[in-house]
């Protein structure tokens, strides 16, 4: 005769077995940034010294901060990651996030022992939301630059909130500070959404007008064919135009627009 399972036992197996599935289902959602939690860096890049802001958003909440981890790694010139800084335990401290509130947290730019300091480059943050779960780390890219610290001194916007394929949409680039800005060494990205993921689709040159700075007010203008440098149309979606001015505070300056 087969012992019989006590009801208690049965129970606390189910409830772990959910528990289970719950948090399995909501490492996917961190990872896919669509549910749960939502990471994002303030701005692409900064300049040096300045402290790099990151925003973490509860889109499910609540979700207790101290579970929170995270390291800062910087790209060699052989094109792989190394880590630079270490968070400590609860770098986030003890609150719990409820569901649309968000948290600011700054990293200073300085490595774990506090000695060194960051250079000009390509970084990442590799943030886990739940300590020892590598799947569920979050991965953001920003860049660190020879860029003047101070409020942005540019902004850039489209003429249109959507782009038609095959048709030139148009981007303006205005100077917002009181004194002219130096477009010296400037270049502009188109990128596309994808796979959960922002990837380049359109690099232009090096200074790719013959301006070289833009008076306080003054505005300037050009078209993207909605294709790539090969002339390959762009599919349906979600776009940004990544324009990055070396010498200019607030750089590089970021706008989406759609593709239809």
């Amino acid at each position: 005769m087969k012992k019989a399972i006590p009801t208690t036992v049965v129970l606390v197996v189910f409830m772990a077995g959910l528990a289970f599935a719950q948090i399995t289902v909501s490492k996917e959602r961190l990872l896919n940034n669509r549910q749960g939690l939502a990471l994002e860096v303030s701005k692409a890049g900064f300049g040096l010294g300045e402290p790099v802001e990151f925003i973490l958003r509860s889109t499910r909440g609540p979700f207790p901060l101290q579970l929170c981890s995270y390291i800062i790694e910087k790209q060699l010139p052989n094109g792989k990651w190394a880590e630079f800084y270490r968070s400590g335990n609860n770098p986030l401290g003890q609150a719990v996030l409820a569901r649309g509130a968000e948290h600011k947290f700054t990293w200073n730019q300085s490595d774990t022992s506090g000695a060194g300091s960051a250079n000009p480059g390509s970084w990442r943050i590799v943030f886990s939301p739940v300590q020892g779960i590598d799947k569920a780390n979050f991965i953001l890219n920003f860049n660190i630059q020879n860029t003047p610290a101070g409020p942005p001194a540019l902004t850039l916007k489209a003429m249109n909130s959507e782009f038609v394929r095959g048709e030139n949409g148009i981007f303006r680039l205005q100077n917002v500070s009181n004194s002219a800005v130096d477009l010296t060494g400037c270049s502009f990205a188109i990128e596309h959404f994808e796979n959960d993921k922002w990837v380049e689709f359109y690099a232009s040159r090096v200074e790719p007008w013959d301006i070289r700075s833009l008076a306080p007010g003054e505005i300037h203008k050009w078209f993207w064919g909605t294709r790539d440098r090969s002339g390959r149309l762009a599919d349906p979606g979600l776009y940004r135009c990544v324009f990055n001015a070396p010498r200019v505070a607030g750089s590089p300056f970021i706008f989406e627009v759609n593709v239809r």
